[in-house]
């Protein structure tokens, strides 16, 4: 990992006295004959013939030719990883950003996995990979034996297009690798008795250097037995180069230490505080909020400050973000000369830039409004940005752009459906306004129901994702927030990205909270004439 951003692993809480503990043994006969029971019951509930269509038709969007390619900027190539039908295992590519806006870019292939699991005869599962920047010269490529939570790392060529025989090469384990330079990385991962977590993270984090073996790797951070896991992470931005070492204490607090001077300087933030570091700039985002001195910052604020003066004690912070009622975070990301703050504003995502100095929140110009509209990819070298948009029934858009200015629509998915969106001003008791939408398939007639059993017309306070309402909008003509078959009153409540429903609230009801683990927006295509239903057959009396 080159750039200093938060990361989360997630564990288990080891019981002493837990009934269930054989099933950590996840090869053992028992635990196989459990989980084939436990599957039986399952795929007797839930298979059939409407499950069966359901999926051929939701595998026929994932796997079709016309969704947009999620892009990662790499120097003057945008990188994607892509899966279909013919190579399940997926294909590493790049293309330019001028052939990247045309219909159908020209690609070129980097790693194919399905010829490589062929060659080496290994079910070899795409886990990610770690570029060098700003060099881009080499790649740590990450892959897991048949998508176990253990990973292969090799080290490639990304010149010679080749993997590298006697390069930094780790056996498979929960290992995290990062780049120092091109001849030194920080490695955590399984290096005998004591140096792996009862979660099963590494608790040891070594510098290793090239031509030498793992054996001879010199320790530079070790997590206290107890502590979930131990990792690193280095920002090699030319001339703001920092090493962090993160402790992982259970599943949503870290202690973070920077490597000042030979020494580790601890991080003075609340444990549950994730951070991301631009140059200079240190944010912090406060899902429980802080009180620092007399000053108490609410939940849901982020902060900003120096980087260097905050570490010496000396800096001043200032509010960049505060919730209200209507409105909280989801993610803040920097560019090279801005910081980009995606919202939810009732429910409707809203996108600002904010320059350094002044730190004033400015619209982005061709976001459109009324949308789940998120960030797709960005660039902290440039101001570029991608931003992918949906809705309830608008099919997912590609805008391209840069930060400071406006962005402009380059890609879109077809319409696979139909349908109709209204927004209700849905209240509850005690008395608290709540957004929420109804969504109907065209061909299903319009009607309001209360208090009479339906297919479910509440969405409460949902993002709006076009395959979701395309899925439930099908059978039944209601898009849902969960798919359900009972009296509005009575709607039961659901979770999604956004944030958590409180067990007792109503339909309508929301109790927002700030999401630590915002997962990049992955583009969904749908191909169907826009005024067609999204299936043909009658919608049944009932869900």
């Amino acid at each position: 990992m080159s750039r200093l951003s938060e990361r989360f692993r997630w564990g288990v809480t080891i019981v002493d006295d837990d009934p269930y503990l054989w099933l950590e043994d996840i090869t053992s006969e028992q635990a196989l004959d459990w989980v084939r029971q436990n599957s039986e019951t399952t795929l007797a509930e839930l298979s059939g013939e409407r499950f069966e269509r359901m999926r051929a038709e939701v595998l026929e969007v994932a796997d079709s030719s016309d969704r947009i390619p999620g892009v990662k900027r790499r120097g003057e190539y945008l990188y994607n990883f892509w899966t279909d039908a013919e190579h399940p295992r997926g294909l590493w590519r790049r293309t330019t950003l001028e052939e990247y806006c045309r219909d159908s870019p020209d690609w070129d292939v980097i790693i194919d996995i399905d010829a490589l699991a062929a060659a080496e005869d290994e079910n070899w599962v795409w886990a990610g990979a770690d570029v060098i920047e700003p060099e881009y010269t080499r790649a740590l490529i990450s892959l897991s034996p048949g998508g176990s939570d253990a990973a292969v790392v090799r080290e490639f060529d990304m010149a010679a297009r080749k993997f590298v025989a006697d390069g930094f090469n780790l056996p498979a384990a929960r290992s995290d690798v990062s780049w120092k330079d091109e001849n030194t990385v920080l490695v955590g991962t399984d290096f005998g008795e004591g140096s792996m977590s009862a979660a099963g993270f590494p608790l040891v984090v070594k510098r290793w250097r090239r031509g030498t073996p793992l054996d001879d790797a010199e320790t530079v951070f070790t997590s206290p037995d107890g502590d979930m896991a131990a990792f690193s992470g280095v920002d090699r931005t030319p001339g703001y180069e920092r090493t962090v070492f993160y402790r992982q204490l259970d599943n949503m607090r870290r202690e973070t230490l920077v490597s000042r001077d030979g020494e580790l300087v601890r991080l003075d933030i609340p444990p549950d505080a994730p951070i991301a570091v631009n140059r200079q700039w240190l944010l912090i985002s406060l899902p429980t909020g802080w009180v620092r001195g007399d000053v108490t910052y609410q939940p849901g604020t982020v902060l900003v400050t120096d980087f260097d003066e905050f570490l010496a004690g000396a800096a001043e912070l200032r509010v960049v973000f505060e919730p209200d009622a209507h409105t909280f975070v989801q993610l803040a990301a920097w560019t090279e000369d801005h910081l980009v703050v995606l919202s939810l504003q009732d429910v409707a995502s809203r996108l600002d830039v904010m320059t350094p100095g002044t730190w004033q929140p400015e619209p982005i110009p061709g976001v459109p409004d009324n949308t789940d509209t998120g960030i797709a990819a960005i660039d902290h070298y440039t101001n570029e940005i991608f931003l992918l948009s949906s809705g309830f029934d608008k099919p997912p858009r590609l805008l391209y752009g840069h930060a400071g200015g406006s962005v402009r629509e380059i890609k879109s998915s077809p319409a696979r459906f139909g349908a109709t969106t209204w927004w209700l001003a849905s209240t509850s008791r005690p008395p608290l306004m709540a957004p929420a939408y109804r969504i109907s398939s065209s061909r299903i007639a319009i009607r309001r129901v209360r208090g009479r059993h339906c297919c479910t017309a509440m969405v409460a306070s949902r993002c709006r994702n076009y395959l979701d309402t395309w899925v439930w909008t099908g059978d039944c003509g209601w898009s849902v927030a969960a798919p359900m078959c009972r009296p509005i009153s009575e709607a039961a409540p659901s979770t999604d990205r956004v944030g958590t429903f409180s067990p007792s609230a109503k339909a309508g009801t929301r109790w927002p909270r700030i999401s630590q683990r915002w997962p990049p927006i992955s583009s969904t295509a749908v191909s169907r004439p826009p005024g067609t239903s999204a299936r043909s057959e009658p919608a049944p009396a009932a869900c």
